[in-house]
């Protein structure tokens, strides 16, 4: 059998055709066509397309209540809905989600109450030999770093460690897809970080497509070979983690991910810059109204002579202007700001 161990592998690259509305050369191992789930006569998911290619792993984020999690509930077969969803190209908007062989985590970690750990763990994998079965569980905790505990029953562990079982549950068939809605967000800050690595380091040496669904915009561009934005039941964007930031469709995801202003072009358009594309010098029309260290650069809050507000940063070393000093906002040199439409 497989070992989990995690193995990271070579950097996922994206497809030419990064948006769902193309025809992909092979058959998405993920695919979502015109999903519409209306709940108590609104829309929570509107009309949604969306894919996902093997191997790949794609970053859902958006506010809360912006449908997210029921999208993901709809693909797992969970909650039914208009459109179809489709796993390596066959359609199974009719099966049951046991049927869908999708591994799942929820925010609810769905643990079997009257099960220990481990039977939690190879509930899924019964073909396997005793042994196997022992094997892979010990893989499991390892990895979720709960060695020791597969005689425990779920009332017996805490929220944390009960999400850390549904985590490696999900993993523990190696399902070609795993939908993993918010799976580190109840873990303290040192825990989800290394948990995080180790899991999608799993994910990664096995090559399983992932969704993986979060409000943490920090999260979303960490983890995500794509990344796609979601707001009030739609999908605005789906790119690359650097290209949504950089450059996003609109203000909404431009801000959603990350502090921005927004400025007047010379065209008459609008350009958006994000606080490393700013920088400040002595002098001028402007005034400092903030600053915060952030151990390598300042960042200034800065107002500006037309009353709007930016974020700007520069080098820690440099020398530091004092609130109320006027000041003189640029663009970074080598900076091209993102026009947006």
């Amino acid at each position: 059998m497989t070992a989990v161990s995690p193995r990271i592998r070579p950097a996922f690259t994206a497809p030419e055709v990064r948006d769902t509305t193309g025809a992909a050369p092979h058959p998405a191992a993920l695919e979502a066509r015109s999903i519409r789930k209306v709940i108590g006569g609104r829309a929570v998911v509107d009309g949604v397309d969306l894919a996902v290619q093997p191997a790949e792993l794609l970053a859902l984020v958006g506010p809360s209540g912006c449908g997210k999690s029921t999208l993901l509930r709809v693909i797992a077969g969970l909650e039914p809905a208009d459109g179809q969803v489709l796993l390596d190209g066959a359609d199974v908007s009719a099966l049951p989600a046991e049927r869908r062989w999708i591994g799942l985590v929820f925010q609810d970690h769905a643990l079997f109450p009257h099960l220990r750990v481990d039977q939690n763990l190879t509930f899924g994998v019964r073909h396997l030999s005793r042994r196997e079965r022992a094997t892979l569980v010990g893989e499991l905790l390892e990895l979720v770093r709960l060695p020791g505990l597969a005689k425990r029953y779920p009332h017996e562990l805490s929220g944390g460690e009960q999400q850390r079982i549904a985590l490696a549950r999900a993993l523990a068939p190696q399902p070609p897809v795993v939908l993993l809605d918010e799976p580190f967000a109840n873990l303290d800050a040192s825990l989800r970080d290394s948990l995080r690595t180790d899991v999608i380091a799993a994910l990664r040496s096995r090559r399983t497509s992932a969704v993986l669904v979060t409000h943490d915009r920090d999260e979303a561009l960490l983890v995500g070979d794509r990344v796609a934005v979601m707001r009030a039941g739609r999908i605005l964007q789906v790119d690359l983690p650097e290209q949504v930031y950089e450059r996003p469709v609109d203000r909404f995801v431009a801000r959603f991910l990350g502090d921005a202003a927004f400025l007047p072009g010379s065209d008459g358009g609008v350009l958006m810059a994000r606080p490393h594309d700013l920088t400040i010098e002595p002098g001028g029309a402007d005034r400092v109204l903030a600053h915060h260290y952030f151990g390598s650069m300042w960042r200034y809050e800065v107002g500006r002579a037309d009353g709007s507000t930016v974020l700007a940063e520069v080098p820690a070393g440099s020398r530091l202007l004092e609130v109320g000093s006027p000041c003189t906002v640029h663009v970074v040199a080598g900076h091209a700001l993102h026009h947006l439409d």
